[in-house]
């Protein structure tokens, strides 16, 4: 199983920028995908699968939790109340049961937003298309992955071949840290601190780095300066 402490338990900042604009339905950074199925699949079997991989993958039992106040970035926190059930499920394809039906709902998950005190995804099975296929649309929060890590989640959680044998049932998940705003408060703290420090460390080092061109090229220096104020304008 993967190590939780591979995986951040703070938000960088992008996630975070992604993550506070989530509320405004014009903003929002979900990534949906849909997988086109040549039969309905073993529904035991794909919430066998799925049960492994979010064992294998810390991000899927997840949820964020914000310091108390908003003092510092969002963090992600062990869902205490993890429910594959509400995550996974499956449904009946509406007339007329085409694959423009499953366009449909896609375009409606991916409009409405995450319930924001669960894991950032959902995937939904839709069986009984007219042509006898099927499909899975899967919904994943950018703040869990980009499309390239979708990629790569798709192919740990899905087989590749139809009768390769099934995944062995899943034990005991890792243990991953349960976070609270309040308690989130000393991290903040320490991540402000590091943060003010590292931004003095870096105005240091570029004003230095500014005097010594001033003394090589005062002219082209002040032409250079000049030019970025005009561009900044």
């Amino acid at each position: 199983m993967s190590d939780p402490e591979q995986f951040s338990l703070s938000m960088s900042d992008a996630d975070a920028l992604m993550w506070n604009i989530e509320k405004d339905p014009l903003l929002r950074s979900t990534i949906v995908t849909v997988n086109r199925l040549d039969r309905d699949p073993d529904w035991d079997r794909l919430v066998d699968k799925i049960d492994v991989g979010a064992q294998l993958i810390p991000r899927l039992r997840q949820r964020v939790v914000t310091p108390f106040l908003h003092a510092g970035p969002p963090h992600w926190s062990a869902d205490p109340n993890f429910d594959l059930s509400y995550h996974l499920r499956r449904l009946r394809a509406p007339e007329p049961a085409t694959f423009d039906t499953v366009l449909e709902l896609a375009r409606t998950a991916a409009m409405a937003g995450f319930d924001r005190a669960r894991p950032l995804w959902e995937f939904m099975v839709v069986e009984g298309l007219a042509d006898g296929s099927a499909a899975l649309i899967m919904k994943v929060h950018h703040s869990i992955t980009d499309g390239v890590g979708g990629m790569r989640l798709a192919m740990m959680l899905y087989d590749t071949e139809r009768d390769r044998e099934a995944s062995a049932p899943a034990g005991d998940p890792t243990p991953l840290p349960l976070l609270a705003p309040l308690g989130l408060l000393v991290r903040a703290v320490d991540h402000n601190r590091r943060r003010v420090l590292g931004i003095v460390r870096r105005s240091f080092g570029q004003a230095r780095a500014v005097g010594e061109a001033m003394f090589r090229d005062p002219r082209g220096t002040v032409e250079q300066a000049a030019a970025v104020g005009k561009s900044v304008a």
